[in-house]
C-alpha cells in the first residue's frame, strides 16, 4: 500500500474543509437576552442586549428563581 496520499483524495480533503468553513458557523456570542417581561412584550430580538458569556464560554445569570429569554436571529441564504 503507497503511504502517499493521492491527489484525488487530497482535493476531496481540501473541498470537505472549504465547506465546513463555509456552513460552519460560531454561534455561542451571538445570543441576546430579555427578562420575561421584556420578551413578551417584544417580538424584535433586534432590540434586546448581546448576553456576556463567562470565561468558560457559557452565559451565566445569577442564581435564583429568575427567568431570562435568550434569542438569536440567524440569517440563512437562499443560494
Amino acid at each position: 500500500m503507497n503511504a502517499s496520499v493521492s491527489p484525488a483524495i487530497n482535493n476531496i480533503s481540501k473541498v470537505v474543509e472549504k465547506l465546513r468553513r463555509l456552513s460552519q458557523v460560531e454561534v455561542q456570542s451571538g445570543w441576546r437576552y430579555g427578562d420575561s417581561d421584556s420578551a413578551v412584550s417584544s417580538l424584535s430580538i433586534c432590540n434586546w442586549p448581546v448576553a456576556e458569556l463567562n470565561g468558560k464560554g457559557h452565559i451565566a445569570w445569577p442564581s435564583g428563581k429568575q427567568v431570562v429569554c435568550l434569542g438569536q436571529q440567524l440569517i440563512i441564504p437562499d443560494n
